[in-house]
């Protein structure tokens, strides 16, 4: 068996990606890791000996309401004996009025007084929020797909991850069909192979790109598109997927023509 015992506990939660808060069992905070006071936008000065009642932030639940005291993780594991496992929580901070959203986990490590309550912070944000406008969207009369950023090159990528009601009527896919394929599903043989690259190269630097391009649907019947997609980024600045906003236009196609 491997020994892990020569290994430097609180160097490790230093250099952890999750957020890593330790309180005394009266709820005071004795060690937070960088990831935490990056997380929670504060710092080490701001949450060392402070108590679950620090006006600096409060905690929302799931629908954006604020918790009593009583009802944050380090409470409930303290007073309720309870042990918090991927809660989703909302953490407002200072008079801010976004929210930060997380994977709350909360658990007891040693025995009454002498022991202290560890609780984690995993950042999902930005899966929390991504489809905040969805309503919007998914009635929206133009067709939406998103894609994930990350894999770009066939048969792989780009990964659908949405599309929205306006997509199915056109296509003729269904939202289950199409979620993890790509939209090259959606190509045929005269889909123009010049237009294909110009949006294949936008998308491998991260770049807006519009062109009108001969898409298929799940029948074989074509049409004509005005397709403007559009890079969608995280609060850090990275480009995590793109938007392709589309607009039929077969018809004005067809009259042109």
């Amino acid at each position: 068996m491997t020994d892990l015992t020569h290994i430097n506990l609180k160097k490790l939660l230093d250099n952890a990606k999750i957020g890593v808060v330790i309180h005394n069992t009266d709820t005071s905070v004795v060690y937070a890791n960088p990831a935490a006071l990056q997380l929670l936008d504060l710092t080490y000065q701001q949450i060392i000996g402070k108590d679950s009642m620090d006006p600096q932030w409060h905690f929302v639940d799931e629908h954006g309401r604020i918790l009593p005291t009583e009802d944050y993780p380090v409470s409930r594991v303290v007073h309720a004996n309870e042990t918090l496992n991927q809660e989703i929580l909302g953490v407002v901070l200072h008079n801010d009025k976004d929210i930060n959203w997380f994977y709350v986990d909360a658990y007891i490590e040693g025995f009454g007084k002498t022991g202290f309550v560890v609780v984690t912070f995993t950042d999902i944000t930005d899966k929390k929020t991504q489809f905040s406008y969805q309503d919007v969207v998914e009635n929206a009369q133009d067709i939406i797909i998103i894609t994930e950023a990350d894999i770009l090159t066939s048969p792989l990528g780009p990964k659908i991850i949405y599309v929205n009601k306006a997509f199915e009527t056109l296509t003729g896919y269904s939202q289950s069909e199409v979620i993890g394929e790509t939209p090259r599903i959606l190509q045929g043989n005269f889909t123009d192979a010049a237009s294909l690259k110009r949006i294949s190269e936008a998308l491998k630097t991260k770049q807006p790109v519009r062109e009108t391009i001969l898409n298929y649907g799940k029948n074989g019947r074509p049409y004509w598109l005005d397709i403007n997609i559009i890079p969608l980024t995280n609060k850090l600045g990275k480009v995590t997927h793109f938007a392709a906003i589309e607009r039929d236009v077969t018809e004005q196609k067809f009259h042109a023509e």
